[in-house]
C-alpha cells in the first residue's frame, strides 16, 4: 500500500477513536430552609420550623416530640447516579440536631437516603420510613446512611451510624455516642473507582467523631436516576425530635467511551 494512502487512513482511525465523554455536574446548598421551598418535597409529618430548620418529625402542642411520627424530605430534581456501568462521584454534607427529652428513651433515628424517583414513605418506627422488613428487598432500590438511636432486633446493641442497602439491617455499622441536643455534622462520599461509600459524623461540642465505610456497587442497587433526602421516625413510646439545619450536595457523572469507532 502506498504511504500516501496509509497516512489518511491512520488519521481517520485516530480521530474516530478519540474518547467520547460527557460530564454532568449538579450541586445545591441550603444554609437554612424557607417555608415556601419549591425545590423540596415534604412527606408525612415533615415541615420547616419557624427557625428555618427541616423538622422531620412532629412536635405536640407542648413542643415536645410526638410518638408515632414519620417524616421525609426529598430534593425534587432527579440525580443521575449511573448509566448501568459508570457511576457518579458524589458527596453530601449536612448538620443536624436530635433532641431526646427523656435520657435513654430515644427512638428511632434519621437517615440520609437515595431512592427511586417518586419514592413514598415506607414503614414507620425502626424501619425509618424507608424499609418494610429486616430482610433485604431489592425492589426498594434504596441506599441510606442511618443515624439509629434505638436497637431493634436486627440492630447492634447500641446507638450507631450504619450503611443500609434495601434493608434496615445495616451492612456495616459503627457505634455512635449521641450528643443530645447538640449539633452534629455528617459527610457522606461515594467514589466510583473503588465503589466505597464513606460516612463520617462529628459532634464538635464533644470533639468526638465516628466513621463507617463499605463497598457498595450502586449501579447494581439503584436506578439510573434517584431522588435524595432525609427520613426520620419516632417510636410509640420512646421519642425524639429530628432537625436538619443545613444541607449541601454535589455530584459529577462522567460517561467516557474510549473504544475506537471506525468511520465507514
Amino acid at each position: 500500500m502506498a504511504t500516501g494512502i496509509l497516512v489518511p487512513i491512520l488519521l481517520l482511525v485516530l480521530v474516530s477513536s478519540t474518547a467520547k465523554s460527557a460530564e454532568e455536574t449538579y450541586s445545591f446548598s441550603y444554609k437554612k430552609f424557607e417555608h415556601d421551598q419549591p425545590d423540596l418535597i415534604f412527606q408525612g409529618d415533615a415541615t420547616v420550623s419557624k427557625e428555618g430548620k427541616l423538622a422531620l418529625t412532629k412536635l405536640d402542642q407542648n413542643e415536645l416530640p410526638a410518638p408515632g411520627s414519620t417524616g421525609r424530605v426529598l430534593h425534587k430534581s432527579p440525580i443521575h447516579v449511573h448509566d448501568g456501568h459508570n457511576a457518579a462521584s458524589w458527596s453530601t454534607f449536612f448538620t443536624f440536631i436530635i433532641n431526646v427529652p427523656v435520657k435513654n428513651d430515644s427512638a428511632d433515628g434519621l437517615a440520609f437516603f437515595l431512592a427511586p424517583v417518586g419514592s413514598e414513605p415506607q414503614s414507620p418506627a425502626g424501619y425509618l420510613g424507608l424499609f418494610n422488613d429486616p430482610k433485604a428487598d431489592k425492589d426498594l432500590q434504596t441506599v441510606a446512611v442511618e443515624l439509629d438511636t434505638y436497637s431493634n432486633d436486627w440492630d447492634p446493641q447500641n446507638r450507631h451510624i450504619g450503611i443500609d442497602v434495601n434493608s434496615p439491617r445495616s451492612i456495616k455499622a459503627a457505634s455512635w455516642g449521641l450528643a443530645n441536643g447538640q449539633v452534629g455534622t455528617v459527610l457522606v462520599t461515594y467514589t466510583p473507582s473503588t465503589k466505597l461509600l464513606v460516612a463520617s459524623l462529628v459532634h464538635p461540642s464533644r470533639r468526638t467523631s465516628y466513621i463507617v465505610s463499605e463497598i457498595v456497587d450502586l449501579p447494581r442497587v439503584l436506578p439510573e436516576y434517584v431522588q435524595i433526602g432525609f427520613s426520620a421516625t419516632t417510636g410509640e413510646i420512646k421519642v425524639e425530635s429530628h432537625d436538619i439545619l443545613s444541607w449541601s450536595f454535589t455530584s459529577t457523572f462522567s460517561d467516557t467511551d474510549t473504544e475506537p469507532h471506525l468511520a465507514m
